[in-house]
């Protein structure tokens, strides 16, 4: 899930844009962890009854309250990496605390008992529907080449015809990081000779550490009704809010001092994309018999302004030369519009009277609809969203969840979660995402307390440096995001 970001989409680099579809792909395709309730049962609540994690999945929920409530919901969570790259293992672990959840709902019961229209509610939710939190780290031995290597034929790149540092600087950001390895005397090169590295191959110890931090967040006013108690219906505006840090530092070191001039070097990037959009969602849940729950709902197509910054540093320590002044970057920035797909959803559930109930939740979105613009130029994109076609098709979600009530007061709760992610290449690492869960309720009269743990694990890949007739060594990742959630609720 790693990001090189919009610097070389720019300029019609290939690997450049596979790692922004990610990013869209990332944000259409949600993966509620809102409320312990909601996550206890794996997510599968787009029918199942009234909660306040529910109502981003289906409004239609709103409709089935009886009271009115307030609810919040902190979370913890730890996320573990196991990572292979140049034949090593690595394992990481790192920790965040956050707000999952804050809402409240509020309700009018209608006193004539002839009108169909038994209740309308009003509710303001914030949830979060996904996390983008990913951590990992490997190092391993490489014989074949160095990021060097890279940095030298790019430079070399027939586009620079004079083997000019200007060119490399000008074509900014396409080009900054073989400037940078120029500016740090990683490469060099006389009277518009080829750029060469300062160092021949050998035994180079590569280590990469990566970090991507981020939500996404739905803030949702929503209105629901209740008609006879056969149909709850929904609807509700969201402003949809995500923010994504990627830092990722590279390292290169003669470990075993038999490289000509190379000590070490270090490589960072940066970035920080940020976007909102606004949207509707419009639901209904059936009740075709006391013990069945038929649930849907449709998401508009969203569109989200986006602003995005980047840079890069290199840090260089070399036989000869010693330790070279850090080389940096500008800021550069960048501002777009993603628009993200519609979404439907169905959802069953089978109520077991008063032991708790079984519930599925079905999702769908065509990833390959995803397109991007820019308001500068409205051509920019032309061929990164033919790419996005070609790479992307539909992804689901399935969501499969239970509840089973030990006593009035005490809940059990588990769930599974499966969601694809629109790759049309099965090889893809990061196509599938999977969850299990676990959790437990405890009703008071005016308050209810749940708690839920999430474990969820998929796998990504990560390549420093491809093209050019250079490729380094990809660092294949297991990752394993824990969270763990407590739901405060209160009737009001």
């Amino acid at each position: 899930m790693k990001k090189i970001v919009f610097l070389i989409a720019l300029l019609g680099s290939y690997s450049g844009f596979s790692q922004s579809i990610y990013d869209a792909v990332s944000i259409l395709t949600l993966r509620s962890n809102s409320t312990a309730r909601v996550s206890g049962v794996g997510g599968a609540y787009g029918s199942a009854g009234p909660e306040i994690g529910a109502i981003s999945i289906n409004p239609a929920t709103l409709g089935m309250y009886r009271s009115d409530v307030f609810s919040f919901t902190p979370s913890l969570g730890i996320n573990r990496s196991n990572t292979t790259f140049n034949d090593n293992e690595t394992s990481l672990k790192k920790s965040n605390f956050g707000i999952s959840s804050i809402g409240f709902v509020k309700g009018r019961d209608f006193a004539d008992s002839n009108s169909k229209l038994k209740s309308i509610n009003y509710g303001f939710t914030f949830n979060r529907n996904n996390s983008f939190r990913e951590y990992f780290a490997g190092n391993g031995l490489n014989s074949n080449n160095s990021y060097v290597d890279y940095f030298a034929a790019q430079a070399n790149d027939s586009a620079n015809s004079g083997r000019t540092i200007d060119f490399l600087k000008n074509n900014a950001p396409f080009c900054y990081e073989s400037a940078l390895a120029s500016a740090s005397s990683l490469i060099t090169n006389t009277s518009s000779i080829d750029f060469m590295p300062v160092f021949n191959g050998g035994l180079i110890r590569q280590s990469v550490v990566s970090y991507q931090k981020g939500n996404q967040f739905d803030f949702t006013f929503s209105m629901g009704g209740n008609i006879n108690d056969k149909f709850y219906w929904g609807g509700a505006l969201f402003g949809q809010y995500f923010r994504v840090n990627y830092s990722n530092t590279y390292k290169e070191t003669d470990e075993k001092d038999t490289i000509t001039y190379l000590k070490d070097f270090t490589f960072n990037t940066n970035s920080n994309m940020v976007g909102f959009g606004v949207g509707f969602q419009v639901g209904g849940i059936y009740v075709p018999r006391s013990d069945w729950r038929l649930g849907f709902s449709a998401r508009s197509r969203t569109n989200a302004a986006v602003s995005e910054t980047f840079s890069t540093s290199l840090d260089a320590n070399l036989d000869g030369f010693g330790s070279i002044p850090r080389s940096s970057s500008p800021d550069f920035s960048n501002s777009y519009i993603i628009s993200m797909p519609g979404k439907v959803l169905i959802s069953a559930t089978k109520l077991m009277g008063k032991i708790g109930f079984l519930s599925m939740d079905l999702d769908y979105t065509n990833a390959a609809k995803v397109s991007f613009k820019s308001n500068q130029d409205p051509f920019i994109y032309e061929s990164f969203n033919r790419s996005i076609k070609n790479q992307l098709g539909g992804a689901m979600g399935l969501r499969l969840g239970g509840e089973y009530r030990f006593s009035p007061k005490f809940y059990g709760r588990s769930g599974f979660r499966y969601q694809s992610m629109g790759w049309k290449n099965h090889d893809n690492t990061d196509n599938n995402h999977y969850a299990l869960s676990v959790g437990a309720g405890i009703k008071t009269e005016n308050e209810f307390f749940d708690f839920a743990l999430v474990q969820g694990w998929y796998k990504t890949g990560y390549q420093q440096y491809n093209g050019y007739g250079v490729s380094g060594a990809t660092a294949q990742a297991k990752i394993l995001p824990l969270m763990f959630m407590i739901t405060m609720t209160t009737k009001i």
